[in-house]
This record gives structure tokens, sequence and C-alpha cells, in this order.
């Protein structure tokens, strides 16, 4: 595992945006740096542990728990590549991240990212951007060029086999980072990872979590860890064919989070 710098590392080879990268964040009132995923309940872990902090702007309603100005964590942008990497090889900070089966995160990303755009009560018209964008560019892969036009992609159809194909031929860090690997998008390669949670079982992680950190956390519904407003409902029988191509795309993240289909 390479130890220079990291979160330089992370930041060079990333084109996403700026809360990707700082989605690595450090929490001070846990003393943690936690690699928060996205479709993998981040917006519950990250209201969950900004009240269980006692950050005074996390409970409001409506309010983004995506911006750090919320939340209280820091980011990259908020103090600097030295100091992330300083937190990030420190032995005594853990490093925590939480996981989620690659099939039923690209079945959560296609309902709430390619079938339906965003119905959140914020970010409204950016997430409408970005959903007209992947549609763009998941239909241009499946015509055979770039991104088809904006009309089209308005109203045109888009299934779970055509995502499938899309992610599967697509360079990681050319994909939206709902749908990159999760292992690319936490760094697996440079962060020892100390404490690697799922979201299948949720409740166990945080178990962990309040031992590792002598922190207890605000009571939380685990039903609703993956609950979105912008699911489209979308029914889907995930096929054998596209479950051997989504365990062979995100092989890593397999194995690093522990679920069948990794060959170790």
């Amino acid at each position: 595992m390479s130890r220079s710098s990291p979160m330089r590392q992370i930041v060079g080879r990333s084109h996403c945006s700026r809360e990707f990268v700082n989605d690595i964040s450090y929490i001070p009132e846990f003393d943690i740096v936690f690699a928060f995923v996205s479709k993998n309940a981040s917006s519950l872990l990250k209201s969950l542990l900004a009240t269980g902090g006692g950050f005074s702007g996390s409970g409001r309603r409506g309010r983004n728990p995506h911006f750090r100005a919320h939340t209280g964590f820091l980011g990259v942008d908020d103090v600097g590549v030295d100091q992330m990497d300083a937190w990030i090889t420190d032995p005594n900070v853990p490093k925590v991240v939480v996981g989620r089966d690659p099939v039923a995160r690209l079945v959560s990303s296609w309902r709430s990212r390619v079938d339906t755009w965003a119905l959140a009560p914020y970010q409204k018209e950016r997430e409408l951007q970005d959903w007209l964008e992947l549609r763009q560019r998941i239909l241009g892969h499946h015509q055979g060029s770039h991104a088809c036009p904006p009309p089209e992609a308005l109203t045109a159809g888009i299934s779970f086999q055509m995502l499938v194909d899309y992610v599967e031929q697509t360079p990681s860090w050319f994909l939206d980072r709902h749908l990159v690997p999760q292992t690319l998008a936490i760094g697996a390669d440079v962060i020892d990872y100390g404490l690697i949670g799922q979201v299948e079982q949720l409740d166990l992680f945080l178990e962990s979590l309040q031992s590792l950190t002598g922190r207890e956390l605000p009571p939380v519904d685990l039903a609703f860890a993956n609950a979105s407003p912008k699911d489209s409902g979308g029914s889907i029988e995930v096929t054998d064919a596209q479950r051997r191509s989504v365990q062979k795309r995100f092989q890593d993240d397999y194995v690093l989070f522990g679920y069948d289909g990794g060959k170790q």
C-alpha cells in the first residue's frame, strides 16, 4: 500500500466534483476519518454522525447533510492536503468506511440517478442537470456516440441492462460518483481502513463504531438506511448474466467489503 501523500494521489486522479473528494472527511468530535460513499446510506450516516457529535446545524429539516457547513466535518478543501494526510497516516486516528453489495448499489443508482430525477428538498436544479447529463452519456454509449441530444435524454427509456453495459465498458474515473467502484472512491489502495462495515448490517457497524470511539450515537430507524425520495420504484429483476457482469466489474469491492462473489 502506497504511503506517499495518499490524499494527493486521490485528488490527483479524480475528475469528479469536489464533494466526491471531500467525502473522505475528518470528524473532529469522533476523531476519525470517515469515507462516505454515494448510495451507501451516506445521507443517513452524515446526519447521524453530525447529530451524535453535537453539531447544531445538522438537525434542521431539509438541510443538506452533504454540505460540510451543515455537519462540521472537515475535508481536503477545508484543511488542505497535508493536514488530511496527517490524519490519514496517523495510526491513532481510525479510518472508517461502509460498503454496499455492488448489485444492490447499482440497482439503487438506476432507480434514483437514471430512471428518475432527484426529488430531494435541496439542489433540485443541479441534480436535474446531473441526471440529464448522465442519461445523455448512457444513451450515447448505447448508440455508439459520446452523448445523445438533451431532448432525447429527457424522454427516452433507459433499461438497467443499458446501465450495466455503460458501467462495464466505461473507465472508472469517468463514471458518475454514484457508479464508480467503491474501492476507488475511498482510495482503498492508499488508505488503510481499520473499521469496514456493510450497509446490510448497519446495526453491527454502528455498534462497532460506538465501541471504537467511545461515543454514543442517537437511535435511528435502519429500515430507512437507503430509502430515498429520489427512488423511482422501478421494478428490476437482475439476471444471472447481469450479476456476473457486476461481479467482474466491481471485483475489488466484493473482496474488500466481504460480499459473496469476491475472489480472494
